[in-house]
């Protein structure tokens, strides 16, 4: 897979009962949101999406997603906004993808 490419798939199915069952299945839920745009739940493959990301930018890594749905498929750029991992096997658990505009200035963290 190449840095900043993410194929994920568009899910229906929302709440604590769906999140356990798409983990069960190896999956991760996620939400892609942003301004002037419907929030719409995914799921995704957590190696994937390690894969995904750019050795030197990590966090701040512009993906070009590929949403497989009901509607055929589509390419959006988003940005990782936040994840959740759990405690113990810091395996990832929820990830949030935020719309971006390429052709606006973003503001981000960059830990040092």
């Amino acid at each position: 897979m190449e840095v900043g490419k993410l194929s994920v798939e568009q899910r229906e199915a929302r709440g604590k009962g769906a999140a356990r069952r798409l983990r069960a299945q190896g999956k991760i839920p996620g939400i892609y949101y942003g301004k002037g745009e419907e929030p719409m739940a995914i799921a995704l493959d957590p190696r994937a999406f390690m894969r995904a990301l750019d050795p030197q930018k990590k966090q701040n890594t512009v993906f070009t997603v590929t949403v497989a749905g009901d509607a055929g498929k589509k390419e959006l750029t988003a940005m990782l906004r936040e994840y959740q991992s759990d405690a113990l096997s810091s395996a990832l658990t929820h990830v949030d993808l935020v719309s971006v505009d390429v052709t606006k200035d973003v503001t981000v963290e960059v830990p040092v």
